[in-house]
């Protein structure tokens, strides 16, 4: 068996986004593994006006222990390490690389791409890259999961249109400080916050509902993983996730959103109940904390 190292500093939904990149540099899937090296304690500065849940690092202990479960259930790698900087072997294939070089426009294309055009590799596959264990059930389906982070908001977009969809349950996905701003915001939604310990939990509910919702954030980039039916709201002041594969939309109004819903779902949602507005975006938030 052949190892291939890699480095990934983060954050975590990059890291999901790099494994097209990392299965289709690897000669013979069957015997070739990964072994991911993630940087502990590597220094993050975030944009003026945003915060991220990793803090000051790139990949805080928390977000490691969240995300771990859910890639070390991946056939492809061998193992996964968090580790010293300084630690990690020199031919380690450098996937820090699209920012380091100042070469990509971060706040355009598709973040799965940019580890193609960096290293000039062909993309081959849409399949479904992330693979669940037979034992990964949730306790409960829902025929709706939501996901949306504080940051890459449309804050123009009504989420009580859910309202309107009878006879569905809905689950969300995120951290309670995430919840509660969506349920603070569009209180007559019946939603149920759903207890996930890891990012494995997080995905079991994905892959087995019916749709997911989300914004640019690590839940749709395990959706996007899965390829399960899935609608994006999109951020167009950094619309870095392009969903490619399987059925899924996108959705920058009202509009938009209801003729998804109803075409997903199979219902009938009138658009005139709910204005189109024009997109109001909230790009970064203040968050502190996760608490899922």
């Amino acid at each position: 068996m052949k190892i291939i190292n890699y480095k990934h500093s983060g954050h975590l939904g990059d890291i999901i986004y790099s494994i097209p990149f990392i299965l289709t540099t690897l000669k013979s899937p069957s015997t070739d593994k990964v072994h991911l090296f993630i940087p502990k304690g590597k220094p993050y500065q975030a944009p003026v006006g945003q915060n991220h849940i990793c803090g000051n690092v790139w990949m805080s202990s928390r977000m490691y222990e969240f995300i771990y479960p859910l890639l070390k259930e991946q056939y492809y790698f061998n193992e996964i390490s968090f580790t010293d900087e300084e630690a990690i072997p020199k031919d380690a294939v450098n996937l820090d690389l699209f920012r380091e070089q100042h070469i990509i426009n971060l706040a355009s294309g598709s973040i799965k791409d940019y580890y193609f055009k960096t290293f000039g590799v062909i993309k081959t596959n849409h399949t479904p890259w992330i693979e669940l264990p037979k034992d990964a059930t949730p306790s409960m389906s829902f025929d709706i999961v939501v996901g949306r982070s504080t940051r890459y908001v449309n804050t123009s977009i009504d989420y009580s249109v859910l309202t309107r969809i009878k006879d569905l349950n809905i689950g969300f996905v995120g951290t309670k400080i995430e919840f509660h701003e969506l349920i603070n915001e569009f209180p007559t939604i019946a939603i149920k916050h759903l207890d996930c310990k890891n990012a494995l939990d997080a995905a079991a509910y994905i892959k087995s509902c019916r749709l997911f919702i989300g914004n640019q954030s690590l839940f749709f980039s395990i959706a996007e993983s899965l390829q399960v039916n899935r609608i994006l709201e999109v951020c167009e002041l950094c619309p870095n996730v392009i969903p490619e594969g399987g059925l899924s939309g996108q959705f920058l109004t009202n509009l938009s959103l209801i003729n998804l819903l109803n075409f997903f779902l199979k219902v009938n949602i009138n658009p005139l109940e709910f204005p189109s507005l024009a997109p109001k975006y909230i790009y970064g938030k203040d968050i502190s904390e996760l608490n899922v």
